[in-house]
């Protein structure tokens, strides 16, 4: 069985693949977005999973809740925006490099969480 962190690892991995896909937004659209769902999908289910695994359960709900819903205002909120406006200004590789930012911030995550898992068993 694969661990939530292994499910969030490889669907950061294909987020990779979709900023390559980015130029069928021109041609063919409908193959950006049904892969988009299904990748970001599968990230952020999994994401909610591991908040909820890092504190003892009687605060399992209000962590994970907290974490979504404060990432979705303070982050995925203005994804869209700044998705679009840095498509205007440069292109759509531009927002293909800001898809892959977030690749990148995701793994540094995923390295602490290890690092810290590491730290407390040993």
């Amino acid at each position: 069985m694969m661990s939530e962190r292994m499910v969030v690892a490889i669907s950061t991995g294909l987020i990779i693949a979709l900023s390559f896909l980015i130029d069928t937004l021109n041609s063919a659209p409908a193959i950006f977005i049904v892969f988009g769902f299904v990748v970001l999908g599968l990230a952020y289910g999994q994401a909610s999973a591991i908040m909820g695994n890092r504190l003892a359960p009687e605060y399992r709900y209000s962590d994970t809740a907290m974490a979504t819903n404060l990432s979705w205002i303070t982050g995925a909120a203005f994804a869209p925006q700044i998705g679009l406006g840095l498509t205007v200004a440069f292109g759509l590789s531009a927002s293909a490099l800001y898809l892959i930012s977030g690749v990148v911030v995701t793994f540094f995550a995923l390295y602490r969480l290890n690092r810290l898992k590491a730290a407390h068993a040993g």
